[in-house]
């Protein structure tokens, strides 16, 4: 009988061990993907800095992993100064949201 306790209480804990495990696996991926897209994000705003001035908004974009997007929306504030927000999501959910402004000079 406490032979059969025994084992019992080892099988709770493997349990409980293997679940923590699986839920710690989704935090560090969880916190790859978004470590991933905060520097898309600012990798986006230097590429924004360093391009010429573009009345129309559109400038280069970084080379992305798969399954991330970046978006780049460039708005008018006065004439010579856009606010840039860059926008990375990844498969369909934003992950990060970085903005600045693009002076002409």
């Amino acid at each position: 009988m406490e032979i059969l306790v025994a084992i019992g209480i080892i099988s709770l804990a493997l349990a409980i061990l293997v679940g923590s495990l699986a839920v710690g696996a989704l935090g560090v991926r969880s916190a790859h993907r978004l470590t991933t897209a905060t520097n898309l994000a600012a990798d986006q705003i230097e590429v924004v800095k360093h391009a010429a001035y573009d009345p129309t908004g559109a400038y280069p974009t970084v080379n992305v992993p798969p399954g991330y997007t970046v978006t780049i929306t460039a708005t008018e504030v006065s004439t010579g100064l856009q606010q840039i927000t860059v926008t990375v999501s990844f498969q369909g959910e934003t992950l990060a949201v970085v903005g600045n402004y693009k002076v002409d000079r």
